[in-house]
């Protein structure tokens, strides 16, 4: 079982990973919906965009353009949050070895035949 203060610190990295993620998510799929509806979506101004009528264009590139910009911020983070999640898995590893090792102590050994 894992102490509260652990679960808290996971919980907490994998927010920070999230939150992190999130200019990237919005950048791609403004793009992604851009190239779906055919439209022309780049950093140097809005195009018009027809989506049931209306024109999302300015708001595509809006999304765009602040994912791009909040995406630099966001990559110091997400390499330190990178470095913590290896860090964790390495540290998992070692338990999981150790209790492992320390079951296999406590088995008694049987004698061949």
């Amino acid at each position: 079982m894992r102490k509260p203060a652990t679960t808290l610190a996971l919980t907490l990295l994998a927010v920070a990973t999230a939150v992190a993620l999130l200019p990237f998510a919005v950048a791609l799929v403004s793009g992604g919906l851009a190239a779906a509806l055919g439209c022309r979506l780049d950093e140097g101004s809005p195009h018009p965009c027809l989506f049931r009528g209306d024109d999302i264009g300015g708001s595509l590139y809006t999304a765009a353009v602040l994912g791009t910009w909040l995406s630099l911020p966001a990559l110091p983070v997400l390499l330190v949050a990178g470095v913590l999640w290896v860090v964790v898995a390495v540290l998992a590893r070692r338990s999981s070895a150790r209790r492992s090792r320390a079951a296999d102590a406590a088995q008694p050994r049987r004698r061949p035949g």
